[in-house]
């Protein structure tokens, strides 16, 4: 009995000697009058490891294996949602909780259809030479895409999907757009591709096809068509003769922006210049949508040459020239 009582005697000075000295001079943090919150990044898709390492990095906790076994039990970490987090030191238990009432922090950036890289970057705040520096870096796209991608960096900027995405603030906004966006891109564009397809070569084109289609169409049901009419003009062969193509010609080459072209203004000498260069530009004009993606993709054939903008936001489409010149005298400017 003796024995005992000296066991539990020694145990009780060890836990009164850690409690009130080695925790103290170890972690004097935690015994301030008032803890103030550490921001705490919860990366979407984290493993329970490696939060709770970070949780221990941070002076957040003490001990790793006791908050990473209390989660699991309490099924807390199901529930933890990705984002920045402020949590305020303490024990296993009130962290848990913490970390389960959280409403995380999220910085909204938005990739609009038709836009240009550079225009993303300036519409959202962010840095260009980062948001290139992480398109020139491979591992931030999908495994599967990563050996197809272009050399051109800029050209890269077709994967990344147009949506609202919430990222986390301060931790390196560029990277994970570029990673998410496009991820979105493989999930909803490059995986309905067929195998036999899934090329540089096709995906490279195809991303060029679909930013002229992106820059000429105004409504959904007009992309089909557009698509179909551009791919048949590559056949016969003709030029593709894109307006769309002429005003980035003459916005990013020459610094000025036109909604309305005169027939003087196609004749500016561009490499992007549809009505004086045959074939597909040398790289996109914009990034473009799924849809613009899909309608190139699934574009099949038709018996439409020409189009021509009708002044609401649409187009009408002709088999010949004589047709094509006809409506176009119709449509009151």
């Amino acid at each position: 009995m003796k024995r005992l009582e000296v066991l539990i005697y020694a145990a009780a000075l060890f836990f009164l000697f850690v409690l009130c000295r080695y925790i103290p001079q170890t972690y004097p943090q935690l015994y301030r009058a008032e803890l103030k919150p550490v921001s705490v990044n919860v990366r979407r898709g984290c493993s329970t490891q490696s939060l709770v390492h970070t949780l221990k990095q941070k002076d957040v906790i003490l001990f790793e294996k006791p908050m990473r076994v209390w989660l699991a039990l309490s099924g807390s970490d199901k529930t933890i949602r990705p984002g920045m987090c402020r949590i305020v030191p303490g024990s296993v238990f009130t962290v848990s909780k913490q970390l389960k009432n959280a409403r995380p922090e999220f910085c909204a950036v938005s990739i609009i259809p038709g836009k240009t890289l550079a225009e993303i970057a300036e519409s959202n705040g962010l840095s260009l030479e980062r948001l290139k520096s992480e398109l020139a870096d491979a591992d931030n796209f999908p495994e599967e895409l990563r050996p197809l991608l272009p050399k051109d960096v800029s050209a890269r900027s077709v994967f990344l999907l147009p949506e609202s995405y919430f990222l986390v603030p301060n931790e390196k906004i560029e990277q994970q757009l570029t990673a998410f966006a496009s991820k979105l891109w493989f999930e909803k564009v490059g995986k309905t591709i067929p195998a036999e397809k899934f090329n540089a070569k096709y995906l490279f084109e195809t991303g060029i096809m679909a930013s002229i289609v992106e820059g000429e169409a105004r409504v959904k049901e007009d992309r089909k068509p557009l698509a179909e009419i551009f791919l048949k003009r590559l056949k016969v062969p003709m030029r593709l003769q894109s307006c769309a193509t002429v005003i980035y010609c003459w916005k990013e080459f020459k610094g000025v922006k036109k909604s309305r072209l005169t027939y003087a203004d196609l004749n500016i000498d561009c490499p992007y210049n549809t009505y004086r260069k045959d074939g597909l530009p040398p790289g996109p004009i914009n990034v473009p949508s799924a849809d613009c993606w899909l309608a190139v993709c699934g574009a099949g054939d038709t018996e439409y040459l020409y189009f021509v903008a009708d002044g609401n936001g649409r187009h009408l489409f002709s088999k010949s020239y004589d047709e094509h010149l006809k409506k176009q005298r119709g449509i009151k400017r």
